[in-house]
């Protein structure tokens, strides 16, 4: 069956041979447009779960890649799915696209994030090293790379070597989460999430003040991660100067 959109195109292709005038031309492409959006997703490589780190499947669907298989192996889904506007997909992308959307209203995601932070100008200005080279962070899998910001490799055919610094940053990038999870620790008033509601609460502000008394907390007494890497936290006045 044809599509709106290979409908579209005869339709143009029609008027430039003059086959058909512009008034039917606009006439009939307007007969032939979707009322829902129209989303170039032809353009867009094919999903492919097997691509996907163990990280991003986490990031995006809250399972590891092989837990997600597990969970198509217990459900047992039809290899194909299909959906009301005759839309069809593979059970590993249906069981994924499903588990991204029961995901999203938790958080918004990362790089949305990234964005209304404004870090990334940040970094671009004031992350040069006295040498003049870039200094980076290392992110999240679902930053997007960018010279001040570095993440794990990706795909599913990586190196030895590859997956050696993947593995040693992961490990890393644990050891300085750590600290979030002390701030919640001792600061149990931003545990309550019924009380803390973005929009109704200054929930940003709150967070930030409780981090800062983490930090502080930490150069007074240390923490786990200036431990683990063997750094001593700066003095009260070192870190509020």
């Amino acid at each position: 069956m044809t599509t709106f959109r290979e409908a579209r195109e005869a339709l143009l292709l029609a008027n430039d041979l003059d086959l058909i005038d512009d008034e039917e031309m606009l006439l009939l492409y307007d007969l032939n447009t979707s009322k829902n959006l129209d989303i170039p997703d032809w353009k867009y490589d094919k999903f492919e779960l097997d691509s996907l780190s163990d990280d991003e499947c986490k990031s995006e669907f809250r399972f590891l890649k092989h837990d997600i298989y597990a969970l198509l192996d217990v459900l047992n889904p039809p290899d194909k799915i299909s959906f009301q506007n005759r839309f069809s997909v593979n059970s590993d992308e249906a069981l994924c696209l499903l588990l991204r959307r029961f995901a999203y209203p938790c958080r918004r995601h990362d790089t949305g994030m990234l964005a209304m932070s404004g870090l990334l100008p940040m970094l671009e200005t004031h992350c040069i090293a006295p040498t003049g080279q870039p200094l980076c962070l290392y992110g999240h899998p679902a930053y997007p790379l960018r010279v001040h910001l570095q993440g794990p490799f990706k795909g599913a055919a990586l190196t030895a070597q590859q997956q050696l610094f993947n593995l040693s940053m992961s490990t890393v990038r644990t050891a300085v989460e750590w600290v979030f999870g002390d701030i919640l620790e001792y600061f149990s008033f931003l545990d309550f999430k019924r009380n803390l509601k973005v929009g109704l609460s200054a929930v940003g502000k709150m967070y930030i003040a409780c981090a800062l008394l983490r930090n502080a907390h930490s150069c007074t007494y240390e923490s786990t991660t200036s431990t683990f890497f063997g750094v001593d936290p700066p003095s009260l006045e070192q870190y509020f100067s």
